[in-house]
C-alpha cells in the first residue's frame, strides 16, 4: 500500500527548471523504487520527459531504459 504524504508533490524538489504539475518528483520515484523495484529488474520509462526515473535508477544502482 502506498502512503499518502509520500504521493503529495507539495514542497518536494524538481528534477528540472520547469515548473510543470504533471512531472515527478524524484521523491515519489525514490518511494515508488523502493517499495516496488528489485534489484535484478529493469526499469523501462518510455516518455522520459525530464528523465527523473532514469535518475532515481542510477543514484539506486537499477537499469533504466527508455
Amino acid at each position: 500500500m502506498l502512503l499518502q504524504d509520500k504521493l503529495d508533490v507539495r514542497n518536494k524538489t524538481r528534477s528540472n527548471l520547469f515548473n510543470w504539475r504533471g512531472q515527478f518528483t524524484p521523491e515519489f520515484v525514490d518511494y515508488i523504487l523502493e517499495s516496488f523495484a528489485h534489484a535484478d529488474d529493469v526499469v523501462i520509462d518510455p516518455f522520459s520527459g525530464s528523465e527523473t526515473v532514469l535518475l532515481e535508477c542510477a543514484k539506486k544502482d537499477l537499469t533504466g531504459r527508455l
